[in-house]
């Protein structure tokens, strides 16, 4: 599929993401459908941004020319944790050289 698209779909227990980002060097038709939320038929990319609190967002992105590009949509797929950790956790610091 030659378009940017973001369909959330909300399940009994869970909710499921499908991100489609195949719109690197060609466009193609793309029409909405159950649960879409959004699509765009022209080049562009998408990014996951991960944040420490525990929230992922979406955003997708065309150049349109620009050297920066623009934003087309940006939303919440996670929201941060109820209760996030208040200190930092101590890992332990262990050689993996000899594994593969």
């Amino acid at each position: 599929s030659h378009s940017l698209q973001y369909i959330r779909e909300e399940g009994k227990r869970e909710t499921r993401h499908f991100v489609v980002t195949g719109a690197g060097t060609k466009d193609g038709y793309v029409a909405s459908g159950r649960g879409t939320e959004f699509s765009y038929q022209g080049e562009g990319f998408s990014k996951l941004n991960y944040y420490g609190d525990g929230s992922v967002w979406l955003e997708a992105w065309t150049h349109d020319g620009m050297e920066e590009g623009r934003l087309l949509y940006k939303t919440q797929m996670k929201p941060p944790y109820e209760d996030p950790l208040e200190e930092e956790i101590e890992l332990p610091d262990t050689d993996y050289t000899d594994s593969t």
